[in-house]
C-alpha cells in the first residue's frame, strides 16, 4: 500500500534533498490527482525533524510544495555553511 509508505514517511539520517526526492516518488505512486500539490506539501512539512523548520512553513500563506522546498533548502544550505565555517575557524 503505497499510501501507507508516504504518509508514514520521515525525514532520517539523509540529507533534505534527499528526503525530498522521496517524498515526490512516493506520492507518484498515490493517484493523488489534483492533490498532489497539497499532500507533497503537507507531508514534507509533517515528516521534517526540525520543528524550527515545520514552524517557520507553518507560518508562511499560501505556500505550495516547490517554495516549501526551496526555503527548506535554502535554510538548509544557509546551516551547513555556518557549521563549515565554524570548523574552519576551530583550526585557527
Amino acid at each position: 500500500m503505497e499510501s501507507f509508505r508516504f504518509y508514514n514517511l520521515k525525514e532520517g539520517d539523509e540529507d533534505i534533498a534527499t528526503f525530498i526526492v522521496k517524498i515526490k516518488e512516493l506520492a507518484s505512486k498515490c493517484n493523488f490527482g489534483a492533490f498532489l500539490n497539497d499532500a507533497l506539501r503537507d507531508k514534507l512539512v509533517c515528516g521534517l525533524q526540525s520543528e524550527q523548520f515545520q514552524n517557520k512553513l507553518l507560518r508562511e500563506k499560501d505556500i505550495d510544495f516547490a517554495k516549501a522546498s526551496e526555503m527548506v533548502l535554502a535554510v538548509n544550505s544557509i546551516q551547513r555553511n555556518q557549521v563549515t565555517e565554524r570548523r574552519l575557524f576551530k583550526c585557527f
